[in-house]
């Protein structure tokens, strides 16, 4: 007796049913499940027209009435509206469905208007910057100069509008004698940028920014330099719209899994907070160190360790990290911080971000905790071989760090799809700082993919397989809403090395 199962395969198999009979049966297999899509998809938009129309007042809501609203809604608003709307489902239906092509041109024109009535970048600028840094990359796997993010930073439209506005008002500003006067002083002090032949070919625009972004980098070498109040305000417009701009490149670089880029992106903004040049110069480590004692902190002094078990390919791999913090507050060290930074009234932290209080009592210190995954050609050195294309390190995982100022010991994991092919790999892992000069820790951790296979399906956090351009969008608006808080608190996303 044959199984019924398979006497139907058997009788379907010589039927000679037409392929329109075919086409039918096999889209009525399919309708309960676009049923249920549409189902969602009308339940997200009812959700969604419902929560507006109450913000709204109850009125009654046309196409072109709900365009006209939502145009009319603050910042503010629009956050309370997305989440009344369960909003992510609709963002990401609106972001990714071919359908939804003309909303999503309005959205992405709406978003950018927003932006740049409140001052801030908008997409050309971080294409700018994107652009600038990919073409870098193009032709090197080397670190990212720092003078060439400096150098973007201070071309984009950005920063360009800015300089224009002043330049048209004709009154204010950074004064020519004194932009004279800190260029002099940054080629006495050899500054990379600033030597001999270095600054030809710059445009005015560009060297008026890049000036103004060195004179507060170097502040504190060219306190002897007496400038124009005005002078001083222009560079302080400088630095914050640089560090909004960075921002913004951070969340991209973090969305792109580009590590050399984060890696600079988070060590030119330790630098912009402090006033500081150079995390490798001994005098900016004890600058910082002295600027940290002022506002009750100890200097950090932080013990990496690492530790990964071996895996099979296509196992998640998971990294164990300890962290020591050397520099914990003791007891009476924090109801000493804390009752300075009461009477300071600034959250006792030097440059804003080195520490932030969380609520009452409470003050943490921020860290960022990367995983580099390192990529070269398998044995290339050996066999004198060069790579076609440049070779670049991926970002396979990061995650944020807020250990309370007397927290001794920071434990977190770290978790990656392993390599599909049997060997040794490596990663490094990074501890940094955004906020403070000179205190950055890293450790490089062996993986050994061993032969065979797994026995069942491991779960696996995998990049998503969303429309990257929403990707971008939804990094920009993150970074966006998140400038005022002064970090950023980006969920890691994992993504295997090869």
């Amino acid at each position: 007796m044959r199984a019924p199962g398979l006497g139907v395969m058997g009788k379907a198999s010589k039927s000679s049913s037409s392929p329109k009979q075919a086409a039918t049966t096999q889209a009525s297999a399919a309708e309960p499940a676009q049923q249920q899509v549409d189902a969602q998809a009308s339940n997200t938009e009812a959700r969604f027209l419902a929560a507006l129309q109450t913000m709204m007042g109850g009125v009654e809501l046309t196409d072109e009435g709900v365009r006209e609203a939502i145009g009319k809604l603050t910042p503010e608003q629009k956050r309370q509206l997305m989440q009344d709307a369960g909003g992510q489902d609709l963002k990401r239906e609106m972001l990714t469905k071919e359908e939804n092509k003309d909303d999503r041109a309005l959205y992405f024109q709406e978003v950018n208007r927003s932006a740049e009535q409140a001052g801030l970048p908008i997409d050309k600028d971080n294409d700018f910057l994107v652009k600038k840094v990919a073409a870098f990359m193009q032709e090197s796997s080397d670190e990212i100069p720092q003078l060439l993010l400096e150098e973007a930073l201070a071309s984009t439209p950005y920063m360009v509008k800015a300089a224009l506005a002043e330049a048209k008002a004709g009154e204010g500003g950074a004064v020519p004698a004194d932009l004279e006067e800190i260029e002099a002083a940054l080629s006495l002090l050899r500054v990379v940028g600033w030597r001999e032949g270095d600054a030809t070919g710059r445009s005015p625009v560009l060297r008026r920014n890049l000036l103004l972004l060195h004179a507060h980098l170097h502040r504190e070498r060219l306190n002897a330099l007496t400038l124009a109040e005005s002078t001083k305000a222009a560079s302080f417009e400088v630095v914050e719209k640089s560090r909004r701009l960075l921002d913004v490149l951070l969340a991209y670089a973090l969305q792109l899994q580009w590590a050399k880029p984060a890696l600079a992106i988070t060590a030119l903004q330790g630098l912009l907070v402090n006033g500081l040049w150079d995390h490798a110069d001994d005098e900016c480590k004890l600058l910082q160190k002295h600027k940290l004692a002022a506002v009750g902190l100890k200097a950090p002094k932080l013990t990496l360790r690492c530790s990964a078990n071996d895996v099979l390919p296509g196992e998640n791999v998971v990294v164990k990290v300890s962290i020591t913090r050397g520099h914990a507050c003791s007891k009476d060290e924090l109801e000493a911080y804390k009752k300075l930074s009461a009477g300071t009234g600034e959250g006792g932290a030097p440059g804003d971000t080195a520490a932030s209080a969380t609520g009452e009592g409470d003050a943490q210190e921020g860290w960022w905790l990367l995983a580099e995954s390192i990529r070269q050609l398998p044995n290339a050195e050996r066999a004198g071989m060069l790579a076609e294309t440049v070779q670049h390190n991926l970002l396979v995982a990061r995650q944020t760090l807020a250990p309370a100022l007397d927290e001794s010991c920071v434990s977190a994991e770290i978790e990656f799809e392993a390599p599909s092919s049997p060997g040794e790999y490596k990663v490094i892992v990074h501890v940094r700082s955004s906020s403070m000069v000179g205190y950055d820790v890293k450790r490089k951790v062996s993986i050994t993919v061993r032969n065979g296979k797994r026995s069942q399906p491991s779960t696996t956090s995998g990049t998503s397989t969303e429309d990257s351009s929403a990707e971008s969008m939804e990094a920009m608006e993150a970074a966006i809403a998140e400038m005022d808080e002064g970090k950023d608190e980006s969920e890691g996303k994992a993504v295997a090395i090869s």
